[in-house]
């Protein structure tokens, strides 16, 4: 019956999640995460994995970390939150983890395609690896201009940190988690230091901007990168 359940809703979920619904696929997810028996980690980490895409399509970057985490300690060998551990990291310009993520899933034993895309996407990342984290991001708050204040950051850092607060959170990374929702705080909440986060953000931008160009001009390059940018979202963001 669990077996048969767990298939159901892991079907219901995708639909929903392919529409765009994901909240109502995450409430599903997380009802059948509830029915899971104590000794189906891997099931228990599969339903996880798809709770974290919801949120990372979501933008609850921080609450989807701690769901990669906990699906993690459940299921080491799981490819695929592996994978999306990875690309959380990454999107959250936290290049150093991102890489650490990216070598623990290239242990594991991959096919071709997720070994060539893996390898492709931890190049990209060691080549922003300078850059600071993406705090608003990180606070699931939109990029700084005025329609951001230093309001809406402690808002969402109060948010946060009540949740993920490692007295009142028992996932392996609440630690980690509370420790960066702070910094994002601090950071964001300091005239000069948000300045200094901003400039270099800017900085970043203008780079790419400029290698993209340059890839455009370079005959063949952009069509084999947008083909592995492409197998890389598919590979991620499926549930």
């Amino acid at each position: 019956n669990q077996a048969v359940n767990a298939q159901s809703s892991r079907e219901k979920g995708k639909v929903l999640f392919k529409e765009g619904q994901y909240e109502e696929a995450m409430g599903v997810y997380r009802e059948a995460l509830g029915l899971c028996a104590v000794d189906s980690p891997m099931l228990q980490a599969i339903f996880l994995s798809n709770i974290c895409a919801c949120e990372q399509a979501l933008q609850r970057y921080v609450d989807a970390l701690s769901s990669a985490s906990i699906a993690i300690s459940l299921a080491p060998t799981f490819v695929k939150v592996r994978s999306r551990l990875a690309t959380l990291y990454s999107e959250l310009d936290m290049h150093k983890e991102a890489i650490e993520a990216y070598d623990s899933l290239l242990e594991l034993p991959l096919s071709n395609e997720e070994r060539n895309v893996a390898n492709w996407n931890k190049r990209e990342v060691e080549k922003k690896r300078d850059i600071e984290p993406n705090w608003y991001k990180l606070l699931g708050l939109k990029d700084f201009s005025s329609a951001t204040t230093t309001s809406d950051v402690k808002k969402a850092y109060k948010k946060l940190a009540l949740v993920h607060h490692p007295d009142k959170n028992s996932a392996p990374i609440s630690t980690k988690l509370f420790k960066l929702v702070s910094e994002a705080s601090r950071v964001l909440c300091n005239d000069a230091e948000r300045e200094k986060w901003w400039r270099q953000q800017q900085r970043r931008k203008t780079t790419t901007t400029s290698h993209s160009s340059a890839n455009r001009r370079t005959p063949g390059s952009h069509s084999k990168s947008s083909s592995s940018s492409a197998t890389s979202s598919r590979w991620h963001y499926e549930i």
